[in-house]
């Protein structure tokens, strides 16, 4: 009769430790647990951290690029101010195989930068017949038969140079055979800055 009655005691302390042991169980799962959403909370904010880094960056480098694309405006504003420009055209022929001109707006005392270009040329393809006919047919020869009426080659190179008030330009004429430059039209820009160039060949 004295065993069954102590082993009840017994049970119970051994239930009791169970569940103690199971609820302590419990509460470090609890514990992991938790510490494992710490864990993801801390993660997700070093995320949130990088992301927030990242696009601090970016729009750190945007303000930059921001800057310098209004700086090369600013610079290319500035330079088109700086700018002073004039166009027109002149004709020139073989009599007259110079010319000069006045400017008509003012460069000040920097000469300024010229960029022409032939608009158009007429070509004598008798330029010896006519140097014939003009020495009478004696005193003169050209090399060719005068039978010759075919143009060896056709071709021009103008010049010009720039002073602070003026341009002058030149005319040469690069026939061969019987061609001669008759007239040339040349078109001119002329600025304060560039566009930097002084010859042009044709």
């Amino acid at each position: 009769m004295l065993l069954p009655l102590l082993a009840l005691p017994m049970m119970k302390m051994m239930m009791m430790m169970m569940m103690m042991m199971m609820m302590m169980m419990m509460m470090m799962m609890m514990m992991m647990m938790m510490m494992m959403m710490m864990m993801m909370m801390m993660m997700m904010m070093m995320i949130m951290m990088c992301v927030v880094q990242i696009k601090k960056n970016e729009f750190e480098l945007f303000d930059d690029e921001v800057e310098r694309t209004t700086q090369h405006l600013n610079a290319a504003q500035a330079f088109d101010d700086a700018r002073t420009c004039e166009v027109g055209e002149i004709t020139l022929d073989d009599d007259e195989c110079t010319a000069e001109l006045t400017f008509q707006t003012d460069f000040g005392n920097q000469a300024p930068q010229i960029l022409l270009g032939l608009k158009g040329a007429n070509f004598n393809t008798n330029a010896v017949e006519d140097e014939k006919n003009a020495y009478g047919g004696h005193g003169y020869s050209s090399g060719y038969g005068y039978h010759e009426t075919e143009p060896g080659s056709i071709g021009t190179r103008l010049n010009a140079y720039t002073t602070p008030k003026g341009a002058r330009f030149e005319l040469f004429g690069f026939g061969i055979g019987e061609t001669g430059v008759a007239t040339a039209t040349i078109q001119y820009q002329v600025c304060s800055i560039g566009p930097g160039i002084g010859v042009v060949e044709h």
